[in-house]
């Protein structure tokens, strides 16, 4: 349940998750999902995060952090596509 919905003791919409009936998350928002990743990915992933994060002394959050990679990976979203439509044609 989002703290929306948990202060005001509600429970979102039925059809809507929490996190729909609670809007958008800005970027200073930290949110969380249930999302899956090849173990290799997510170590890579904490890798990657944690190196950066010590790189930075501790001063950017490893929430925006992960955003950021993220982010960055959105952008190449056709890239992606190509490559999954490579893969499933095999």
């Amino acid at each position: 349940m989002s703290d929306k919905h948990a202060s005001s003791g509600r429970a979102p919409k039925a059809g809507k998750s929490a996190a729909q009936a609670a809007g958008p998350a800005t970027a200073d928002e930290p949110t969380t999902r249930s999302w899956y990743l090849g173990a290799a990915t997510a170590n890579e992933l904490s890798e990657v995060c944690n190196e950066l994060f010590f790189d930075l002394r501790g001063t950017v959050p490893k929430y925006e952090i992960l955003s950021l990679l993220i982010h960055e990976g959105l952008k190449n979203k056709e890239r992606v596509r190509r490559r999954l439509l490579a893969q499933r044609n095999e």
